[in-house]
């Protein structure tokens, strides 16, 4: 068996007659490590890319999710407008690797219609040399649009074929396809996920972006299984929308995806009637831990209670996503039997939760669903009372929350002002490990964004990078204290997975002593910060950098006093998983001798 991966099926019985039933699952176990990853980024940036920000929302978003890749790590960028061209071609990700990415993602500009084929043709030759890398990294696709194909090969089957082409050739990489906003074509991006076994998202702002960015990124260094294949008889049906292909002469194999570290997929399929009682089933799997490929018949158990009502709520998540599949084409006449229809699975929700009781997983589930249900009834009701072009944006949502809830992955659409960085805290789907990225990614880019709207908030701007399980020394290594702002980002609670890489970001000018304000040179372009040394002399060599701080030296500045920080400024320096929100006091205690007790709140430890 796979070291971090548990596999097991389970009898549901059947009736004379009727088809035997299974429940098949893959359950991923804690890993003390991380997984190396070939990140790959399809990136559209078409002329409509410059609205609302969207292209520089995702160059953001890239940048920050490009701080959690290591020296293991590898990054790819493929462009496409007109044409496409690589930006980045298998970069690792040293100090001079992340400087470069950090360059090519600064030169991204708008031009142009939409070739998604040129793209999909250029990424072939990207994962080509990326399986040939020592170690074979887990590579991971993510493809980002904001509207239709316009040129190259532009049909839904040509589009999907390209997919599947690369996906024969290379059947351990992941799929990820976002759609920006409600007017891309989800029918392509659900098909063309739905063969590479991977989620389809939708993202409509800054924040968005980084949620899902947050949530891949996560996911692909916390897998721990590839291309899990359930082996059964042809002749078998599942409710999901999942790949299946012919598999020798008498199997069909069923894609379900990547396994991810304490996360659980599952299948029910129901077998060909007539069909002589299984005892065992066939499972593959790609286990990460031991770069081995496992195949073995697994032992059909027979179901107990618990197992019998996890299948149910499965079923019941099904049965609801066809619900909202069906929402796209209902017509007035159906919209009655359909708002019945919902109030029906309501019900079953409501009589589930009494049997499952509250605070675990599986009560989680079934709150989404009524949460499902009634977004359902209330988009119904607009369809109903609303012109076509004024609920087209509702269904392209219904429709991403179906795909979400069938095979339950990916990041859920949210809608009514929902954050979605919000939604990923309470998802019951998604690994710990994306839930923290997702989090902290949403946190600092919108930091970020309000920095940059706030006329007062004027002075250097600290921005570190969050490490997962890091503690930034700075100054006698005060520790790290968790903000109330942004519990979504879970503070540090996850274990070191990275080493540590304290940052510091430099925006404009610090005043040093009575001189006018000094500029202080950046490593990069980005605005995230610069390398610091691992344990800084002092705040100002901190602050400044080790070169900049030795040149002030050097120009007899030792004495110089460190600059000074307001609690304005401190309560924007974003420590940890902080937001520049948090203006009410400092997210990270500094030393009083560094603060002036005119500028400390009283609740500061220097008064203390």
């Amino acid at each position: 068996m796979p070291q971090a991966i548990q596999l097991s099926a389970y009898n549901l019985g059947r009736e004379y007659g009727t088809p035997q039933r299974l429940l098949v699952k893959a359950q991923g176990g804690r890993i003390a490590g991380r997984t190396a990853t070939h990140f790959v980024c399809l990136l559209d940036v078409s002329g409509s890319m410059e609205a609302d920000g969207r292209l520089r929302n995702c160059i953001d978003s890239l940048k920050y999710i490009a701080r959690f890749l290591t020296a293991d790590d590898y990054f790819s960028l493929i462009t496409f407008s007109d044409a496409a061209e690589i930006k980045c071609n298998l970069i690792r990700m040293d100090a001079a690797g992340q400087a470069s990415v950090l360059h090519a993602l600064n030169q991204c500009r708008t031009l142009g219609s939409t070739n998604m084929s040129a793209a999909l043709e250029r990424l072939t030759g990207v994962l080509r040399a990326g399986a040939d890398l020592a170690g074979a990294p887990k590579q991971g696709v993510l493809l980002l649009t904001d509207g239709y194909v316009n040129m190259g090969l532009t049909d839904e089957a040509g589009l999907t074929g390209m997919v599947s082409g690369f996906m024969t050739e290379f059947p351990r990489a992941t799929l990820t396809a976002v759609g920006y906003g409600t007017e891309h074509n989800r029918t392509l991006l659900d098909a063309m996920t739905t063969r590479a076994a991977g989620t389809y998202n939708i993202v409509r702002n800054r924040e968005d972006v980084a949620s899902v960015f947050g949530a891949v990124m996560g996911s692909l260094v916390s897998c721990v299984g590839l291309n899990l294949r359930i082996l059964a008889p042809r002749g078998t049906t599942i409710r999901e929308d999942r790949h299946m292909e012919d598999s020798g002469d008498v199997l069909s194999a069923i894609a379900l995806g990547d396994v991810y570290a304490e996360t659980t997929t599952s299948l029910c399929l129901a077998l060909p009637a007539g069909l002589m009682e299984l005892t065992h089933i066939r499972m593959q799997v790609y286990d990460v831990s031991t770069s081995s490929a496992f195949e073995a018949p697994i032992e059909i158990q027979r179901a107990t209670v618990e197992i019998e009502r996890e299948a149910g709520i499965y079923m019941l998540r099904q049965d609801i996503a066809g619900l909202l599949r069906m929402i796209g084409t209902a017509t007035h006449d159906q919209i009655a039997s359909y708002l019945q229809k919902a109030r029906l699975y309501d019900a079953d929700v409501d009589r589930m939760l009494e049997l499952v009781g509250d605070g675990n997983a599986n009560a989680s589930i079934l709150r989404i669903l009524k949460e499902e249900i009634r977004e359902a009834v209330t988009t119904l009701e607009r369809i109903r009372d609303r012109p076509a072009w004024e609920t087209a944006a509702d269904i392209t949502v219904m429709a991403q929350h179906a795909r979400y809830l069938s095979q339950g992955s990916g990041t859920r659409a949210t809608s009514g002002g929902i954050s979605l960085s919000d939604a990923v805290t309470q998802d019951p789907f998604m690994s710990p490990l994306s839930r923290q990225v997702s989090g902290g990614a949403a946190a600092t880019v919108s930091a970020r964004s309000e920095e940059a709207t706030d006329p007062t908030f004027d002075a250097a701007h600290l921005a570190p990078v969050p490490r997962l399980g890091e503690v930034v020394p700075l100054h006698g290594a005060v520790p790290l204290m968790r903000t109330p702002s942004r519990q979504v980002a879970g503070g540090l609670a996850v274990p070191p997975l990275l080493p540590p890489r304290p940052r510091v970001g430099l925006r404009r000018s610090v005043a040093i002593g009575g001189a006018p304000p000094s500029p202080i040179p950046e490593a990069d372009e980005d605005g995230f910060g610069s390398f610091l040394p691992a344990n800084p002399s002092s705040m100002s060599e901190a602050i400044m950098g080790h070169d900049a701080f030795m040149n002030l030296l050097a120009s007899g500045g030792a004495a110089v006093p460190p600059p000074t920080l307001s609690s304005r400024q401190v309560a924007g320096a974003g420590f940890g998983f902080g937001s520049a929100r948090q203006v009410a006091g400092p997210s990270y205690p500094l030393p009083p001798s560094i603060i002036p007790p005119s500028s400390v709140p009283n609740n500061h430890p220097a008064h203390t």
